[in-house]
């Protein structure tokens, strides 16, 4: 199995560096209602 990551833009964050912005960007992730 490969390796790989996916980058994901949340616009109501910042920098995407904070512990909050990475907590948020996990919080729209997982909503059901969230789409690519």
């Amino acid at each position: 199995m490969k390796n790989f990551t996916i980058s994901i833009d949340l616009h109501s964050t910042t920098t995407g560096i904070s512990a909050f912005d990475r907590a948020d960007t996990i919080l729209a992730v997982v909503k059901e209602d969230s789409k690519p």
